[in-house]
């Protein structure tokens, strides 16, 4: 006699990789009834989330409208605009208050928990996938997509286990703290699928450079001045804001935001920068100060 009904070898979703996104993404299929598995390389899940932010994990932006959050993608926000219309910035501070962790906005419409833990942020979020029934597996390293006439069929672990589902998403993460575990494993699966992989480029990093005088101010930070960075002879990109200074070149929260634009211009040669350390200061009144 066979039992009519789902087949319990099989999910509706596997999701590959326990982070923010993987858990979100598992944690709500499940909220709407799907049968949900997570493959987690690492024992531990959650490690960078708990990095983020200084230990406080910067959630989110506080920018609501949209169109406005998205300029800060500007290459991907026709891309992105879909899917941020159905969840916003705003849903997400909805989202962790209905929890009972409400976020606080800081300086420059940066969001964080009010409790200033992202122990907190993990609590809420391993709760989620757990209310939900979302079966975590933890310590399996995924091998392989299996695809069939073109649609992926099942996963294959590095221990010969395979797993079925009618949906999969990787949510490996980039290249960024490969300790944490993200370590580049999802470009490699989709590049196996025949998809084509942009290699991926730092955007929120420190800088470097070879200037002795810049190493020897390690440690020291202004909060108010102006870098110019430049390319054969002409400034490209202008920030004000702080910066602080290390052992082997600059980093704090303006050089984060503008280490992505510089990515891109040095891809096409050299660049310089120069810092002026009294922007409101007209030339000829600093020998006044």
């Amino acid at each position: 006699m066979r039992l009519m009904g789902r087949d319990k070898s099989k999910y509706d979703l596997i999701v590959i990789g326990a982070g923010p996104s993987g858990m979100m993404a598992a944690g709500r299929a499940a909220d709407l009834g799907a049968r949900v598995l997570i493959l987690e390389k690492k024992k531990r899940y959650g490690k960078k989330l708990l990095l983020t932010g200084g230990g406080r994990c910067n959630i989110t932006n506080a920018e609501f409208d949209v169109r406005a959050f998205l300029e800060h993608f500007p290459e991907s926000k026709q891309f992105l605009y879909s899917t941020f219309s159905k969840f916003s910035a705003k849903d997400t501070f909805t989202f962790f208050e209905k929890k009972g962790l409400p976020l606080v906005v800081e300086g420059r419409k940066r969001a964080f928990p009010e409790t200033q833990n992202a122990e907190d942020v993990l609590r809420v979020m391993r709760e989620y996938i757990n209310k939900n029934g979302v079966e975590v597996k933890t310590g399996v390293r995924v091998a392989s997509l299996e695809a069939k006439d073109g649609k992926v069929m099942s996963v294959k672990t590095s221990k010969d286990a395979e797993y079925f589902a009618d949906n999969f998403a990787i949510a490996t993460g980039g290249l960024a703290a490969p300790e944490t575990g993200s370590t580049g494993d999802g470009f490699n699966m989709l590049e196996k699928l025949g998809h084509t992989i942009v290699p991926p480029t730092p955007n929120i990093v420190p800088l470097t450079t070879d200037e002795s005088w810049v190493h020897n101010l390690s440690g020291l930070t202004l909060s108010f001045m102006t870098i110019r960075f430049i390319q054969k002879g002409k400034a490209k990109i202008k920030k004000t804001g702080k910066i602080l200074f290390t052992h082997f070149g600059v980093s704090g929260p303006l050089i984060l935001n503008a280490a992505r634009e510089v990515v891109k211009l040095l891809e096409k040669g050299k660049v310089t920068a120069s810092i002026d350390m009294f922007p409101d200061t007209q030339e000829n009144e600093l020998d006044r100060r």
